[in-house]
């Protein structure tokens, strides 16, 4: 009986591992499909930025940008030289999509600012502005399990975000429900 119990125990745990580690595989996949659509994403935003600036015939471009994307800001710029304009990086700090870099644009002369990071919010000043929104990059549910004892004894919780942040609010949902 005792030799059952421990075959019975030894299938079981190997049942668990297969399990674990077929939701690990399902992760990866999950992972390299996500990592598959931002890469997506990211043409999708390059190619509207070259028809932007090609539709515009602009030949000098300031690219401005919060502080966690200007590490980007290189490759960025390569991009709309590809497009036959010359690119300026704007190195002052940016607040949103209300903190344009409109003065700054003129100061430069150029013919075009890319605001990346926000949506459009401002009208348009005297130099058109083009707004490509940029999305976080991160999994939720880790912060999600460390706020549900928080959370205990609400009937209902609203959730809310900014742009940076929109695609992870569907997973916020559904973890909280």
């Amino acid at each position: 009986k005792q030799r059952q119990q421990e075959e019975r125990y030894k299938q079981e745990q190997e049942r668990r591992e297969e399990q674990q580690k077929l939701k690990e595989r399902e992760e990866r996949y999950k992972q390299e499909q996500e990592r598959r659509e931002q890469k997506e994403k990211q043409r999708e935003r390059e190619e509207r930025l070259k028809q932007e600036i090609t539709k515009l015939d602009a030949k000098r471009v300031l690219l401005q940008m919060p502080q966690g994307l200007k590490p980007q800001a290189t490759q960025i710029a390569q991009n709309v030289e590809e497009a036959g304009a010359t690119a300026f990086i704007s190195s002052d700090p940016c607040y949103g999509a209300c903190d344009i870099a409109f003065t700054e644009a003129e100061g430069l002369g150029v013919d075009l600012v890319v605001h990346f990071g926000h949506a459009k919010m401002v009208k348009e000043g005297k130099i058109p502005a083009l707004y490509i929104e940029a999305h976080a990059q991160i999994i939720v549910e880790e912060a999600l399990r460390q706020a549900v004892p928080l959370l205990n004894g609400y009937g209902k919780i609203g959730l809310t975000t900014s742009i940076q942040h929109i695609e992870t609010l569907n997973q916020a949902e559904k973890f909280l429900t």
